[in-house]
C-alpha cells in the first residue's frame, strides 16, 4: 500500500508534468513558445469571426494559399489575421473573407505569426476586459485572497482537530456533572 507522503509526491510529479505540457504547447511565442494569440477587432473576417473572438495561431513551416494566419503589418503597426489568397516570389497576398480589396501589405514568411490553430467565440472580449488594469488588479487581489485562505485553512487544521477535541470533551464533561448532580452523586465521575 503506498503511503500519503509517495502518493502526494506521485500526483505532485503528475501535475507538475501536466503543467509542463501545457505551456509547451500553449505557450506565447513573445517567450519563446509556438502560440499566438489574436483578439478580432474589426468586421474584415465576417461571417466566420467577429470582433472579441479569440483566434490562436500555431506556427507552421508550411503556408499555402486558402489558410487563415495571423501577421505583423508594418502599415498599420499591429496583428492582422486574414486568408491567403496567393504568393508572389517570397510575399503572401491576403484578403479579409469579408472585404473586397486584398491587402496592401505584402509579408514575408518570417513577419508569420502562425496558422489558425484554436477558435474561442467571444473569449477575446474576456481576455480585453481582464487587461483592462483596474480587472486585472481585482483579479490578482481575489486569486491572493483565496490563496491566502487556503494557506490560513491548512495551517488551522490541526487546531480545528484540537479545538474540536477539546470542545467534545468539554460537552462530555458537562453531560456527566449534569447526571452526576441529577442522580445524587457527589463528584462526577471519569
Amino acid at each position: 500500500m503506498i503511503s500519503k507522503r509517495w502518493l502526494s509526491a506521485i500526483l505532485s510529479a503528475i501535475l507538475f508534468a501536466l503543467l509542463a505540457a501545457i505551456w509547451v504547447i500553449f505557450a506565447p511565442i513573445q517567450l519563446g513558445g509556438q502560440a499566438g494569440y489574436v483578439v478580432i477587432t474589426g468586421n474584415s473576417m465576417e461571417p466566420g469571426f467577429h470582433t472579441g473572438d479569440l483566434v490562436i495561431v500555431r506556427r507552421s513551416s508550411d503556408y499555402k494559399v486558402g489558410d487563415i494566419v495571423a501577421y505583423n503589418n508594418a502599415e498599420l503597426g499591429r496583428y492582422v489575421i486574414h486568408r491567403i489568397i496567393g504568393q508572389e516570389l517570397n510575399h503572401f497576398i491576403f484578403k479579409g473573407d469579408h472585404n473586397t480589396w486584398t491587402d496592401s501589405y505584402q509579408p514575408t514568411q518570417s513577419e508569420l505569426m502562425g496558422k489558425l490553430w484554436i477558435y474561442l467565440p467571444t473569449v477575446g472580449k474576456a481576455v480585453q476586459w481582464a487587461r483592462l488594469p483596474l480587472n486585472f488588479t481585482l483579479i490578482a487581489g481575489a486569486l491572493g485572497g483565496i490563496f491566502m485562505v487556503t494557506l490560513l485553512m491548512e495551517k488551522s487544521q490541526p487546531n480545528k482537530k484540537k479545538a474540536l477535541r477539546d470542545w467534545f470533551n468539554a460537552g462530555k464533561r458537562w453531560i456527566r456533572e449534569k447526571l452526576a448532580r441529577w442522580s445524587g452523586q457527589s463528584t462526577p465521575f471519569h
